[in-house]
């Protein structure tokens, strides 16, 4: 052996270089035989038919053949367990869709689980309405930028329970209360009325229902129906009412509907006033109104939105827990969201079928101002079937019993409107609540909640869905606030101002309208 094969063989074991390409050559391209070779080299040949397959093998050509075969191989085998097991990969696509329809259940929390103390808000201000002028209050309104807020009722008697009931409006700082304006409108309605209706002589009575904002803040506007004393439930008439806020005039718009029930103070479907001509702007027809069972004056949609024309489109939207709700005041569009109510019922007018699981109804009515502050809807009103994840659905012959026949289902908003139901169903079982009055903050992340037990108000997050805040009762350390106690607790609504960062609501047992401040960053 020669000294650079010995070298070679001393090293050999020495150290390996894990990049080397070996490979096994064709053993029989050697030229030794053997007899040639030494006896230490002498061992059994494999043959041929063993040795040519590993060869071709080692050639590069075949590896890359084999490789492509073997990926070829693999997918047919992929594709044959997915055919096989069709049925078992329908039921985890559709469980995958189950468990994304289904979040909400799991971000709404269990009526039965430990949540996080909700944070107490003390009112900034009460606004006593003996005080401010009012004995009794039909309708408030948050100003456009939040400072003000306006109320409309009665300074004597009230809607129906006096002949000589008198309208009264007002305007107040948002932050102290201090009255800014009053408007006593009886007079100038009446004898507008008596103008263009010369033929009407009887007394007429006045139902005061809504006061708005226009969305440019040059004019506060009071809604009203008008019975002529000798016609109830007869001849009814709608009314509109501007009053400038810088020149402090005022114009009166009229218009005669149809026959009315006595118990039915709104027309039958809503009206939608020109405000710069007066006149009523033509809507489209709604067949089967009901004022005694659930029914919607306006088709049901996610969204609204306005065309140049004054009319009001309703289309589909996406909507999260964090989306806007959306101003009927003047904005582009708006959702299906306003502030409403939510029911639970479980048995027919008759008691003659029962449904124990029950169907939820959400109900809203609201007007609503074109962009251009033009056009402004009356008495718009819809109600929807919502049914939460895993709730069970009524048949047909439930939903006809129930006069539900024709309500469209909505999807349920978010994880809070989910746990209010939760709360609503639990509840009806004991008979302590039938309806929960609901509204969301303008930017949706909040929803106030108010029950008719003890007149409780918390706060809901929308995306937790659990409340995160509640809305103290006023004491006596609020200016002007004589008296309180822990009854039947907050009748009206809560009212978000349009940034979100404020809420009031009427408290019949200080006989105030309470403001609340909400911290920054509550969600």
């Amino acid at each position: 052996m020669s000294d650079k094969k010995r070298m070679a063989n001393d090293g050999f074991d020495a150290e390996w270089d894990e990049n080397l390409d070996v490979e096994i050559v064709d053993l029989e391209s050697l030229d030794d035989t053997e007899e040639d070779a030494p006896a230490s080299l002498h061992t059994t040949q494999a043959p041929s038919w063993s040795v040519e397959p590993v060869l071709r093998w080692q050639r590069s050509f075949n590896r890359r053949r084999w490789r492509t075969m073997s990926v070829v191989f693999s997918l047919l085998l992929v594709c044959l367990v997915l055919l096989l097991n069709f049925h078992t990969t329908t039921t985890l696509l559709t469980n995958a869709r189950s468990a994304v329809a289904s979040r909400l259940i799991k971000q709404a929390p269990e009526l039965s689980e430990k949540l996080p103390k909700p944070f107490a808000i003390a009112p900034s201000l009460a606004i006593p309405l003996t005080a401010a002028g009012f004995s009794c209050v039909t309708s408030e309104a948050w100003s456009p930028n939040s400072a003000s807020i306006a109320l409309l009722g009665y300074s004597t008697g009230c809607e129906y329970d006096s002949d000589n009931a008198v309208g009264f409006a007002t305007i107040h700082d948002a932050h102290t209360g201090t009255r800014l304006v009053q408007i006593q409108p009886d007079a100038l309605i009446k004898k507008t009325f008596y103008a263009q209706f010369p033929t009407i002589h009887d007394e007429l009575v006045l139902y005061y229902q809504t006061i708005s904002w226009s969305p440019d803040k040059q004019h506060l506007v009071l809604l009203l129906n008008i019975h002529p004393k000798s016609q109830l439930g007869g001849a009814a008439f709608s009314g509109v009412l501007l009053f400038d806020l810088e020149h402090k005039g005022m114009r009166v718009f009229l218009q005669q509907q149809g026959s009315m029930s006595f118990y039915q103070t709104s027309s039958p479907s809503y009206m939608e006033w020109d405000t710069q001509s007066g006149e009523v702007v033509p809507t489209p027809t709604v067949e089967n109104i009901d004022p005694f069972v659930f029914s919607s004056n306006i088709p049901v949609a996610d969204a609204y939105s306005w065309d140049n024309n004054g009319t009001l489109i309703p289309h589909r939207q996406k909507n999260t827990p964090t989306s806007a709700i959306g101003n009927t005041d003047g904005g582009s569009s708006f959702t299906v969201w306003q502030p409403g109510g939510v029911e639970l019922i479980k048995q027919d007018e008759s008691g003659g079928i029962t449904f124990a699981p029950g169907v939820f109804v959400w109900a809203t009515g609201f007007t609503a101002w074109s962009p251009n502050g033009r056009y402004l809807i009356n008495g718009a009103f819809l109600a929807a079937r919502l049914e939460p994840p895993g709730h069970p659905k009524p048949d047909a012959k439930t939903l006809v019993a129930f006069h539900m026949e024709n309500l469209p289902v909505l999807p349920v908003r978010d994880a809070a409107l989910l746990s209010v139901l939760r709360i609503l169903g639990s509840a009806q079982t004991v008979g302590t609540f039938y309806r929960m009055n609901i509204s969301w903050s303008p930017n949706g992340y909040l929803m106030g909640m108010t029950t008719y037990e003890q007149g409780r108000k918390n706060l809901y997050s929308s995306k937790r869905g659990y409340p995160v805040a509640t809305l103290q009762a006023p004491t006596k350390n609020l200016p002007n606030v004589q008296s309180t106690h822990m009854g039947y607790y907050a009748y009206s609504d809560a009212s978000w101002s349009p940034d979100s960062t404020r809420i009031f609501a009427q408290d019949p047992t200080v006989n105030a309208v309470v403001v609340w401040n909400i911290p920054s960053g509550l969600k």
